[in-house]
């Protein structure tokens, strides 16, 4: 029996007699009264169109963001002592494992952890001797560890920050002045722009020495990615030079 009240069973009609009502575009010749025939077309319609439109919906939805958890753990390499430990996307227990594998690339390195086969970079403050680590997952994995590392009390020398401010050099190799914001602390201005110009090769995330005014200084800088800039510190027992660089 058909609900238009009529016989028969033509492509279009709702047979209530055969169970679970079922909806579908009407084709073919349309029988019965108009109205009737127009509901079930619309129903029909509206219904096919939210399937495809649910379809779409969960086909396009975006990723679920990674999850960020804070670590108990603590790690110590030899002078360097873990303040804080975090893992997004990854365990605690990985995280852990890049901090211990890849602590050499801290204090203003950046490079390949050959241990773990991922990249590391780091930045430093020099006033607290203490440096922000990141690294990458492991391959296969998604997320990234953050480490925060502190070195030891009297373990290295680090100095206090420049104070005396100076006119920056001109160059490296330019007719123009390219840095911003020299500082000197034990030094005269003069001897700290040959110093700056002298070392200027360990700026943008490099750290090494660096041999001037016949002396050996230790070097390390970070990266402004945003402003393309790097901050550059360079130090020799009690004597340091500091300069901010522009690319």
């Amino acid at each position: 029996m058909r609900l238009d009240g009529t016989a028969g069973g033509e492509q279009g009609d709702i047979d209530a007699s055969s169970g679970p009502v079922v909806l579908w575009p009407l084709h073919g010749p349309l029988r019965g009264p108009r109205g009737f025939r127009c509901v079930v077309s619309i129903i029909s319609m509206v219904t096919f169109l939210l399937g495809l439109s649910a379809g779409g919906v969960a086909a396009d939805a975006p990723p679920a963001p990674l999850a960020q958890r804070p670590c108990l753990q603590r790690p110590v390499v030899g002078e360097l002592r873990s303040v804080g430990l975090s893992a997004v996307g990854l365990s605690c227990s990985v995280a852990e494992e890049l901090a211990l594998n890849c602590s050499a690339l801290s204090f203003g390195r950046h490079g390949s952890c050959r241990h773990a086969g991922v990249d590391c970079g780091s930045s430093i403050d020099v006033a607290h001797a203490v440096s922000d680590e990141i690294c990458s997952a492991p391959a296969g994995q998604l997320g990234y560890a953050t480490i925060v590392w502190r070195r030891a009390a009297g373990s290295i020398l680090l100095p206090s920050l420049p104070r005396t401010a100076c006119t920056p050099p001109r160059g490296p190799g330019r007719g123009w002045t390219s840095s911003y914001n020299l500082r000197v602390s034990g030094l005269a201005c003069t001897p700290g722009r040959l110093l700056a110009a002298a070392c200027s090769r360990i700026s943008f995330g490099k750290a090494g020495h660096c041999e001037a005014l016949g002396d050996r200084w230790r070097c390390t800088s970070s990266v402004n990615f945003e402003y393309a800039g790097s901050e550059e510190l360079c130090w020799s027992g009690r004597r340091s030079m500091s300069i901010t660089w522009g690319a």
